[in-house]
C-alpha cells in the first residue's frame, strides 16, 4: 500500500499546472511526517463517491440520465456499479457487465477515478492567481469487451476494447455532479491527443500556451481521422518545428468551467490573446 506522503506527490504531480491545497478535505502538507500522517488520516477511504453517493444511488442516477438503457442496448441488461476507495481522497466507480461478473478489466465496462480538490493555478499570461474548488477526473475509460475494433472503428492508442459510445451522458452526469457538490470546475488530465480532441469542446487547457499550441496541432492533423491522428501522435511522427525536435504528448489539465468566474477567465483576453498568439508561433511537420 502507498504511504499517504507517496499519494500527495502522486496527486500532485497529476496537477502539474496547480498547487494543490486540499484534496477530500484534507490539507496538503509535504513537509509532515509520515507518522503526522497517519495520525492526522486514521482512516482508509471510503466506498462512496465523494463521501456521499452509494453504489445503489450511483446506479440509480445513471439510469436517470440513460446510461443503463444505453448499455441494455448493447447487450448488458443489468450491469453492476462497484466503488472502491483507492486511498483516503481518490474513489473508482467501476461499471461490470453484470452482478454475476468477475470484476476483472475484461469484464469492465466503465472506469472513473475522481477527486474533489481545492486548487490554486497561476495563470501565465496575466500573473494572476486562479483558485478554484473542482472536481478531477483523475481517469475515465469506456469499454466494450464485447465488441472488435474494425475500419469503421479503428483501435486508439490505450485502448483495448472498442469504447461504448455513452460519452455524452456519462459527461453530463459528472458535470451535474460536480454542481450538486457545489464545485467551481471539473478538471480531466487526457492521457492521449484522442481525449484532449474529445473533450475540447466544453474543455480548454488551463495554461493559454498549452491550449494555442494544441490547437495549432489540431489543424495540422485536420485531414486525418481521430484515429489516425492520435496514432501518429503517439508513435513520434510528429516534429515540433517550434521547438526542433520530435513532439512528444504530455498530459496537461484541461478545465471546464461551471461558475462565472472560471467561465469568465476562458473567455477573457488575458486567456484569448495568449492563446492565439501560441497558435500562431507553433508550427509542425511530419518527421522524415
Amino acid at each position: 500500500m502507498k504511504s499517504m506522503k507517496s499519494v500527495f506527490i502522486d496527486l500532485k504531480q497529476r496537477l502539474s499546472s496547480f498547487q494543490v491545497d486540499s484534496a477530500a478535505n484534507h490539507p496538503f502538507n509535504l513537509s509532515l511526517t509520515e507518522e503526522d500522517l497517519e495520525r492526522d488520516l486514521r482512516r482508509e477511504g471510503t466506498n462512496r463517491l465523494l463521501e456521499r453517493f452509494s453504489e445503489a444511488e450511483v446506479f440509480a442516477a445513471l439510469k436517470d440520465y440513460g446510461v443503463i438503457e444505453h448499455l441494455s442496448k448493447k447487450g448488458f441488461p443489468e450491469p453492476k456499479v462497484v466503488i472502491r476507495s483507492m486511498d483516503p481522497f481518490r474513489q473508482s466507480v467501476k461499471l461490470f457487465e453484470a452482478k454475476a461478473s468477475v470484476e476483472d478489466e475484461d469484464h469492465m465496462l466503465c472506469e472513473l477515478r475522481v477527486f474533489d480538490a481545492h486548487v490554486k493555478g497561476l495563470c501565465p499570461a496575466s500573473g494572476d492567481t486562479l483558485d478554484m474548488d473542482t472536481l478531477v477526473i483523475d481517469w475515465l475509460v469506456f469499454q466494450n469487451p464485447k465488441a472488435q475494433f474494425s475500419n469503421e472503428r479503428p483501435k486508439l492508442p490505450g485502448q483495448k476494447y472498442p469504447g461504448l459510445g455513452i460519452m455524452r451522458p456519462a459527461m453530463q452526469a459528472i458535470l451535474d455532479l460536480a454542481r450538486q457538490t457545489g464545485k467551481e470546475a471539473v478538471i480531466n488530465i487526457p492521457e492521449y491527443y484522442h481525449n484532449a480532441v474529445l473533450y475540447s469542446a466544453a474543455f480548454h487547457f488551463f495554461s493559454p500556451f498549452v491550449e494555442g499550441r494544441f490547437r495549432a496541432l489540431q489543424e495540422f492533423l485536420n485531414n486525418l481521422n481521430l484515429a489516425e491522428a492520435s496514432h501518429a501522435v503517439s508513435s513520434g511522427k510528429i516534429r515540433n518545428d517550434t521547438k526542433g525536435e520530435v513532439f512528444v504528448w504530455k498530459p496537461h489539465e484541461q478545465v471546464l468551467g461551471i461558475t462565472d468566474r472560471i467561465k469568465n477567465y476562458f473567455g477573457s483576453q488575458d486567456y484569448e490573446t495568449p492563446v492565439q498568439e501560441a497558435k500562431d508561433k507553433s508550427k509542425f511537420s511530419w518527421v522524415v
